[in-house]
């Protein structure tokens, strides 16, 4: 991957980037408008406005992204402002620069990227306008130039974002520019004017500190004795005054130059953590300073004293805009000051007058203003630097009559007119001009000059300065042309106001609504006719006599005043201010109260009052309106009563109402829609995409076009769909809307009906479901449906019945009698008797009967019917069904005989079982008492290996003797008649392994037995499968020295497995198929005793019981036997 490069220029970059301010921005439509018209011009799913930091690329604006920002050093838009020009990417994977950026190979995967540098006037790239594919494409030259124009539109965004801050800013500065110019000149005019040091220095502190808006400013003159004097003050009202308070500290003139070593301005929020001298920061608490801006005052290069600005009603954080005027303002005052002492030291001693002039010169030089000397004839003398700033001209041009040169030549004859008359006059020179330098360009001066006399009082010249007022120029120009727009402003409302109060009158008198004014201490001073008319007094009885109290209800503005004192958290006493306590702050009060009329009668008001002021904004009293609401009380309590008559009616009927706009898709839902979509009204109405997203997906498209074809075409509709409901489930709903239109037939909005029908399609499914499932029955089962209407004695019949009594329809006379004909004669009468007792509601109809059909064959039939009914129980109807059970008629003669046979072949074998054990025992048992005594005759005479096959002989009787055992059970198991009855499973297993441990005590054997395990069962048949099963177990764990036999019952879908698990010998499940078959051994005899029968009986009684057992192992980790008896239920505990 390749990182973007750094531009040269990039500090610049980034300064141009930060002074539009837009970095971490809110969201902004103009910049989304056009991020979303690049992405649909350009049809990709990405569209992006990304300006470049330092570190980051941040997205202004952004359609199909969620980050807000990724890191530069993978950016796309790095490269492109690195050259200036538009990057085109068609295939990201195909750039040797891109292929392995994360934003290629993660999320959004871009393959395609066109950007548009951003590029501002003074040609800094600041981001670009970009759109993104996640596959490759190939945009137009058209689509090209589009994104261009739309890169121009977003930094014409940018500017108009620095035009409006540069203009407000611009406007602040200048305002505060043209006051700093007005109090310097005001500062300089004094001072030219030779006027008193303590008025010049009064005027100084009054205008900077409004300027400044502090609460105190003040100056400060060091004594000979190096105490500190406060001799100039302006201070607010709330702060104690200063003025001619003193430090008498002697060395507070010294701490005080220390801090100011530099000359420089100390500003500080917080005196407490300025480090002041103690007696100074004693001398400030004691007058209330929290934060103070301390500026020396230097003159002639000694610190003569101090400006200091007080903050005391807050702390205050001191701009650098207070700390330069106030080194201005101090400029003008150490110049007051210093001419002060200058003109003081010239009365004093003329001699010095040398000094005096260099020390004026020096202070020319210096000053912010023109100054300038003229000897008697008007010839240039001496001007100082700043005038030749003014006037464009050298301090050779200067001279003489040269200066004339640089006046403007339009005021030429201006100036020296001024100047003759004031000469002639014997007054001041004072005049506003303009200068003009060899450029063309202008400046404005302010010209000031007084005549220079010698020690006779004779003119020998003439002193003055000249003043730039350039910047308040423009400033008055600007004023003047507000002022103009103010004038006609104030002519066209002067004009409205005459308008206003020449119907002012008319309109009192013609107003609907009570208007009842009073004075401060709430006596009534005007009652309008509209009040007369609404409470039935004359204005004359009320007037400057009463408050509105007499039209009140007292214990109303009891509760009233209660209310008021609570929302205002102040106690409002009972009495007129409860109408007047808001208005006297400001606040809006409007609440409805009851009126008294003079007769007593009452009625409801909505009264608003408001306090009136005159021009200073004092209140003067106050206004009530007050509108007869009695109507519209009328008017909501009957509409309330709609309502909730409305909203009960929706309840009940499962119906809601709505309203639809189509034009901004607000919708409007009842109560009941809420209810029925499952929403809390808390959420609000849904928009209608998200009412969208509720419907069911199948029904979401025709809904969609329904509803747009009813906008499209101002025509009504009545649709069917299914929703989800809040808590997933699926609902359906009946939707019926209406177009409303406007007198020109344009449509405003749609209203309709939500109707719940859930209820009636789960109805509708469930009668279409049982009417299949009847039909179904009907069809499967061979069955017959007949209708009997009892009254008018009219039979119907299906085709099922028709075949079943063999005749056609065309013959059957759809009568009772038609049926009853039908009949076997031996079952007629049982037949018609079953019918009687069935209407009368004796006896159920269910009987059985035989049909003669045509052809004389006779056919069995099952009946079945319920009779309906009236209110007074009369028989209406009777509903039926036929069932042919011929078959089974005969089924059951063939079951009859079929076990006759049973019995007598179950007889035959249980005599053939007993004749094969008798005759099978009678051979073992000679063959048993012989060898036994051949061994205990002849016995010494056998060696070992013929002692081995006697025994060999006596261990295969013992074992064909267990064998025939084993069959005659296992034929007894099949055979034998089942008897059912209450079975405890855990107490069977308990006793078999009680026996086996009494015969094996040394055995350890731990057993988990579950209790009380009961099921439905012949006992002697699960006797048979407890004992083997246990006994199984005992003889496979018997090779262990410890171990586990466990039964109990599992849970599995809709049934009990009860089991028995041992941690014994195991088997392969390979041949567990094996384990239930007759003679089937997985061991042999010599390692587990056994003949191959048990399993095989345990498998034929559990059979027998409808059950079915299985089993699971694995060598040498034991065994499970599972079984299930069915139809019982597991019962534990007690």
């Amino acid at each position: 991957m390749l990182k973007p490069e750094i531009p040269a220029n990039e500090s610049d970059r980034l300064v141009a980037l930060n002074r539009y301010k837009v970095l971490d921005t809110l969201p902004e439509q103009e910049y989304d408008d056009l991020t979303q018209l690049a992405a649909d011009i350009c049809g990709t799913p990405i569209s992006l406005i990304s300006l470049v930091d330092q570190d980051r690329q941040w997205f202004k604006s952004r359609v199909g992204l969620d980050a807000t920002e990724t890191p530069r050093d993978i950016s796309f838009c790095g490269h492109a402002i690195a050259d200036g020009e538009i990057l085109n990417i068609p295939d990201a994977t195909q750039d040797v620069r891109f292929a392995d950026n994360p934003l290629v190979l993660q999320d959004p995967n871009i393959r395609f990227y066109l950007g548009v540098p951003l590029i501002t006037p003074d040609l800094y790239p600041l981001g670009t306008l970009c759109v993104i594919d996640r596959q490759p494409r190939t945009l137009t030259p058209k689509q090209i130039q589009q994104l261009q124009a739309l890169s121009r539109l977003a930094i014409g965004q940018l500017e108009l974002r620095l035009s409006d801050e540069d203009h407000v800013k611009r406007t602040a500065n200048l305002k505060a520019r043209v006051e700093r110019e007005q109090l310097i000149s005001a500062i300089a005019n004094k001072t030219a004017a030779l006027l008193p040091l303590p008025e010049i220095l009064e005027t100084s502190v009054q205008k900077l500190r409004s300027l400044l808006g502090c609460d105190r400013l003040l100056i400060w003159q060091f004594q000979s004795d190096e105490s500190g004097l406060v001799i100039a003050e302006s201070v607010g009202a709330d702060w104690r005054v200063t003025l001619n308070e003193a430090i008498e500290e002697a060395n507070f003139r010294e701490s005080v130059a220390l801090r100011h070593a530099d000359s420089l301005a100390i500003a500080k929020e917080n005196i407490m953590t300025a480090g002041y001298p103690d007696v100074y920061l004693h001398w400030l608490k004691a007058y209330q300073v929290k934060s103070n801006l301390v500026v020396p005052l230097l003159v002639t290069g000694r610190l003569w004293g101090f400006l200091d600005g007080h903050q005391c009603i807050n702390y205050r954080e001191w701009q650098n805009t207070d700390l330069v005027l106030m080194d201005e303002i101090t400029v003008q005052i150490a110049i007051a000051i210093q001419q002060a002492e200058a003109m003081a030291e010239r009365h004093r001693c003329e001699v010095e007058l040398r000094d005096s002039e260099e020390r004026f010169a020096s202070l020319a030089t210096a000053a912010p203003v023109g100054i300038f000397r003229t000897d008697i004839e008007g010839r240039c003398i001496y001007v100082n630097e700043r005038w030749l700033q003014v006037s464009g001209l050298t301090m050779s041009e200067a001279l003489d009559f040269g200066w004339i040169d640089g006046i403007h030549p339009s005021d030429r004859e201006l100036v020296f007119t001024e100047w003759n008359t004031s000469v002639a006059e014997n007054r001041p020179f004072s005049l506003e001009y303009r200068f003009q330098n060899k450029a063309g360009q202008t400046t404005w001066g302010y010209g000031q000059a007084v005549a220079e006399r010698n020690q006779f009082g004779e003119i020998v010249g003439y002193v003055g300065t000249i003043t730039d007022i350039s910047d308040r120029k423009q400033a008055e120009a600007s004023l003047q042309q507000l002022n103009q727009e103010l004038e006609a402003k104030v002519e066209e409302r002067t004009q409205a106001l005459w308008q206003v109060n020449s119907l002012h009158q008319a309109i009192l008198d013609g107003a609907d609504y009570a208007l009842i004014s009073t004075d401060l201490n709430g006596v009534i001073q005007t009652f309008n006719k509209a009040a007369e008319r609404m409470l039935g007094y004359s204005a004359s009885e009320l007037i400057g006599q009463f408050t509105p109290e007499i039209i009140h209800d007292p214990q109303e503005v009891i509760h009233r005043a209660a209310i008021v004192s609570l929302e205002l958290g102040q106690h409002i006493p009972v009495g007129f201010e409860v109408f007047a306590a808001k208005a006297r702050l400001g606040m809006a009060s409007e609440d409805e109260w009851t009126y008294i009329c003079k007769d007593g009668s009452r009625f409801p008001v909505l009264l608003s009052a408001t306090a009136l002021k005159d021009v200073n904004q004092q209140i003067i009293g106050f206004l009530g309106i007050a509108q007869d609401i009695s109507d519209r009380k009328l008017s909501e309590e009957k509409l309330r009563k709609s309502d909730i008559h409305l909203k009960t009616a929706q309840r009940i009927g499962k119906l809601g109402s709505w309203e639809f706009d189509p034009y901004n898709e607000e919708i409007i839902w009842s109560d009941e829609v809420f209810r029925i979509f499952g929403r809390d009204p808390a959420m609000g109405t849904p928009s209608f995409d998200e009412l969208q997203e509720q419907i069911h997906p199948d029904d979401r498209a025709h809904h969609l076009q329904v509803v747009q074809t009813a906008i499209a075409n101002i025509q009504p509709f009545d649709l069917g769909f299914r929703f989800f409901r809040r808590d997933g489930l699926v609902g359906y709903i009946q939707s019926r809307g209406e177009p409303i239109v406007n007198a020109t037939g344009q449509l405003t909005q749609l209203i309709g009906t939500i109707l719940d029908i859930s209820d009636r399609k789960q109805a509708e499914a469930e009668l279409q479901n049982l009417s299949d499932r009847l039909a179904l029955a009907a069809k499967s089962s061979a069955m017959g449906i007949w209708d009997w209407d009892v009254v008018h004695n009219i039979l119907t019949w299906d085709d099922r019945m028709y075949e079943l009594y063999g005749i056609t329809p065309n013959k059957f006379s759809s009568a009772y009698e038609a049926w009853s004909n039908s009949l076997h004669p031996d079952d007629r009468q049982a037949g018609e008797l079953a019918i009687q007792q069935a209407l009368t509601g004796e006896k159920d109809f269910a009987p059985e009967f035989r049909v003669l059909l045509p052809d004389g064959t006779i056919r069995f039939i099952q009946a079945y019917a319920i009779v309906q009914r009236n209110e007074q129980g009369e028989p209406l109807h009777m509903i039926g069904a036929n069932f042919d059970i011929s078959d089974r008629k005969q089924a059951e003669v063939t079951i009859q005989q079929t076990a006759a046979q049973l019995e007598a072949s179950n007889r035959e074998l249980e005599a053939f079982a007993y004749s094969v054990s008798h005759d099978l025992r009678s051979p073992l048992r000679a063959i048993d008492g012989f060898s036994n005594a051949l061994i205990e005759d002849y016995g010494d005479r056998f060696d070992d290996e013929a002692k081995d096959y006697f025994d060999r002989i006596r261990r295969n009787i013992r074992r064909m003797g267990t064998l025939i055992d084993d069959l005659l059970r296992l034929s007894r198991v099949s055979r034998s008649e089942m008897h059912y009855s209450t079975v405890n499973l855990s107490a069977l297993v308990q006793e078999q392994l009680e026996e086996l441990q009494a015969i094996n005590p040394e055995r350890q054997v731990k057993l988990a037995i579950a209790p009380n395990i009961v099921v439905s069962a012949d006992r002697t048949l699960m006797q048979v499968v407890i004992s083997n099963l246990v006994q199984n177990a005992w003889k496979f764990t018997s090779h262990h020295d410890s171990a586990l036999i466990e039964f109990g019952v599992l849970q599995q879908e809709d049934r009990l497995t009860y089991f028995i698990r041992d941690d014994g010998a195991g088997f392969n499940m390979t041949f567990a198929n094996m384990l239930f078959g007759v003679f089937q051994r997985l061991h042999n005899t010599n390692e587990f005793p056994g003949t191959g029968i048990g399993l095989a009986t345990v498998q034929r009684a559990i059979h027998r019981h409808g059950g079915r057992v299985w089993a699971e192992g694995a060598v040498e980790q034991g065994s499970t036997i599972y079984f299930t008896v069915p139809n019982t239920s597991i019962k534990k505990g007690a």
